[in-house]
């Protein structure tokens, strides 16, 4: 039973899958949540949330809310109108730990997140647009499971609004950059840039239009040490939360 008194799975989404086909991963969880209860041990709790993530893979739904029936549009984004946001991310396991913790007795890490991208606004003037995210200090137990080993990065929720809207490649450029550091606290600022081209696609005079802009976009971090874990673009028809894979941290964006 759930906290709103519901089994759950009369809540689960099916998302076009047969919950038959599923039962046994989800009849799993269960059993393993059941068993987190004995002497306390929270890696049964581990367990039981990693099997429902197994259940609502077979159900296709990735562990996203709503479901339903599938995008008929080019892009999914075409059948979503929430704000564009940096949704979580992951730091892709140990060796990637191991990296940024480069300070002695270190054991609080921040994370930026610098977005480049490009804005066109009602009058046809393109501007640069580049949020910056910046974590609170995270300690290890915040970004790895190290249940059962070896260590998996744990999804971090940032909820960043990338942009205050829905994207609208008439307004805001296809694709956006997001380029990931951790930052150690310090007064040493380093500067970096790069020349990127947007494309924006709007009707003009009943036409679609396509226009590309060339920006030369800068990033300024300040700290005593700073680890850069890479950078990746986010296209329009990416899929909404799909992974983004850096080498270094994996991110979704919707």
């Amino acid at each position: 039973m759930t906290t709103w008194g519901k089994h759950v799975d009369d809540y689960m989404p099916e998302n076009g899958t047969p919950k038959s086909l599923c039962a046994p991963l989800l009849e799993q969880a269960l059993a393993a949540l059941g068993a987190y209860e004995v002497n306390g041990q929270q890696f049964h709790l581990i367990e039981h949330r990693q099997l429902l993530q197994l259940y609502l893979d077979c159900l296709g739904a990735n562990g996203n809310p709503g479901g339903g029936n599938p995008c008929a549009e080019e892009c999914e984004r075409d059948c979503e109108d929430l704000n564009e946001t940096l949704v979580d991310f992951k730091i892709n396991g140990w060796r990637v730990f191991q990296n940024i913790r480069n300070q002695f007795f270190e054991n609080h890490y921040v994370f930026h997140a610098d977005i480049s991208g490009a804005v066109r606004n009602s009058l046809g003037q393109i501007n640069a647009h580049t949020p910056k995210m910046v974590t609170p200090a995270l300690r290890r137990r915040d970004l790895l499971d190290c249940d059962p080993r070896p260590c998996q990065g744990r999804w971090v929720r940032v909820n960043f609004s990338v942009l205050g809207v829905d994207w609208n490649r008439s307004h805001f450029a296809d694709p956006y950059y997001v380029d990931w550091a951790e930052v150690d606290n310090g007064t040493v600022t380093v500067n970096a840039g790069a020349s990127r081209a947007f494309k924006f696609i709007f009707d003009l005079a009943g036409i679609r239009t396509e226009i590309t802009e060339t920006l030369n976009l800068g990033i300024s971090r300040t700290g005593a040490a700073i680890v850069p874990l890479g950078e990746q673009s986010v296209d329009y028809c990416t899929p909404i939360r799909s992974p983004i894979n850096t080498t270094s941290v994996t991110f979704r964006c919707n």
